[in-house]
């Protein structure tokens, strides 16, 4: 059996926590139009007959302006830092800007 952790990263509001919950098939993360909803990351485990795949549910990419900004900025490094791989979403229906690219 193979297994990995997947760190699911972007912006606020991309629908991280949404694909999250469909992958697992339960509600396990807030999903929410309000911005910073999920402030730490949380952990999603997909299984499968030959797989196990942890999914890692991060606050949104943002500038960090006081220390919550910064908890949780670090909460997304630290997620992409120890993942096999990150995935990062963005909103389709929006056109990208620099941090995207």
């Amino acid at each position: 059996m193979k297994s990995g952790f997947v760190a699911l990263v972007g912006r606020s509001n991309v629908g991280k926590s949404t694909i999250l919950n469909k992958i697992i098939g339960k509600k396990i993360s807030i999903v929410t139009p309000k911005s910073q909803t999920t402030r730490n990351s949380i952990q999603g485990i997909y299984n499968s007959d030959d797989c196990q795949i942890i999914f890692v549910d991060t606050p949104g990419i943002h500038h960090s302006a006081n220390k919550l900004d910064k908890f949780m900025s670090k909460n997304v490094r630290n997620a992409v830092a120890t993942a096999d791989v990150a995935l990062y979403l963005f909103d389709g229906t929006k056109p990208l800007e620099d941090e995207e690219r």
